[in-house]
């Protein structure tokens, strides 16, 4: 047999060998797997080498037995039956994966163990009458959106936690305060049940169901974050320390926040975002206290009131009016000193001549 014919034998035999390697291997990892059923009050659910995979026609009440070290994607996703979720002490969960519960209508409330770091993006989206999830110190990261649509009234956030996903509660219209133990080291809360960062220089999320008609932002914030009142419909007035750090009104902040009728600026604001107070319907006065306009991106105060007024302080540049009416992005433009009767008073503060803008008394 020539050298060549010899050569492709062994290539042939390596190949074969290969193969057979490969069935096996296969076979092996196959065997392996540990896979079991394990029962909820009706109906099952399968666990596949400590991962909860899925379940069928799960009702009543799930157990999550303590060999388990995670819940996967979607493995209760629609599960609408499931009425309450526990663990088998001492829990080996560490993670719960997104979707997980997704619109898991019936569940009402769950107590997340200890073991638990990682809770997953929509894990609980559309749990509608989980009205209770309490979460216990090892936590460390709540996903995006886990838990919009929710029931939740209230929500105590350990020290633990490191990320809380700016729209985790999104959604969830009866969650009255979001509370942060006081150790955490990146998050803080005020009495009003508000989210912050830990240096209160960024408002996160304010709740959506809190029931007061007025809140007063922090001297020390600098940013109102991207959706942060989004639909608080209850809002009426919304004020700022003073002084106020405030610089920055991030997109969709006040959107179809409803019932905000005036809202004054302080003089420190730079930037106010897209979408801004989109569909603030009421929103009738935006007052500004700076001697400049800040910038304004698009839709800033597109679908506010009919007749919706910019005031200012007489010389205040920046206000550049165009159309007929003419109007700053999208606003009617006057001074103060033209505000009705029961229109909005000048700030305190009221600039000096010096500032080369000619005073407004004090109403």
């Amino acid at each position: 047999m020539s050298l060549l014919g010899q050569t492709r034998v062994r290539w042939l035999g390596l190949v074969l060998m290969l193969g057979v390697a490969g069935l096996l291997a296969d076979g092996s990892d196959a065997a392996s797997a540990a896979t079991s059923t394990v029962g909820c009050t009706s109906g099952t659910f399968t666990i596949t080498d400590g991962v909860v995979t899925g379940q069928t026609d799960c009702v009543g009440a799930v157990t999550i037995p303590n060999t388990v070290t995670s819940i996967e994607v979607d493995a209760f996703r629609a599960a609408t039956g499931v009425t309450s979720v526990g663990f088998e002490a001492p829990s080996s969960v560490t993670g719960i994966g997104g979707y997980a519960f997704f619109g898991a209508s019936g569940l009402g409330s769950i107590t997340i163990p200890s073991s638990v770091r990682t809770i997953g993006d929509l894990a609980f989206f559309g749990a509608s009458s989980l009205a209770t999830v309490t979460f216990s110190n090892g936590l460390e990261a709540i996903g995006d959106m886990a838990f919009t649509s929710t029931g939740l009234t209230s929500v105590s956030i350990p020290s633990t936690v490191t990320s809380v996903n700016r729209r985790s509660f999104y959604g969830a219209a009866s969650l009255t305060s979001i509370a942060v133990a006081a150790d955490n080291a990146a998050y803080s809360s005020d009495a009003q049940g508000v989210l912050f960062n830990k240096a209160k220089t960024t408002l996160i999320q304010y709740p959506r169901g809190r029931v007061a008609t007025s809140y007063a932002v922090p001297g020390s914030v600098e940013t109102i974050g991207r959706s942060a009142f989004i639909t608080a419909t209850r809002l009426v007035t919304l004020s700022f320390a003073s002084p106020s750090a405030l610089k920055t009104i991030g997109p969709s902040a006040f959107e179809s926040a409803t019932s905000l009728a005036s809202i004054v600026l302080p003089s420190a604001l730079e930037t106010i975002g897209n979408a801004a107070f989109y569909g603030a319907t009421a929103l009738a006065r935006v007052c500004f206290e700076g001697l400049a306009a800040p910038i304004v991106e698009d839709e800033a105060f597109a679908e506010v009131a009919s007749g919706a007024t910019a005031y200012r302080y007489p010389g205040a540049t920046g206000f550049t009016t165009a159309g007929s009416p003419p109007k700053w992005n999208g606003l009617l433009v006057a001074d103060y000193s033209t505000a009705p009767a029961d229109g909005p008073s000048p700030p305190a503060a009221v600039p000096t001549a010096t500032s080369g803008v000619t005073p407004v008394p004090a109403a």
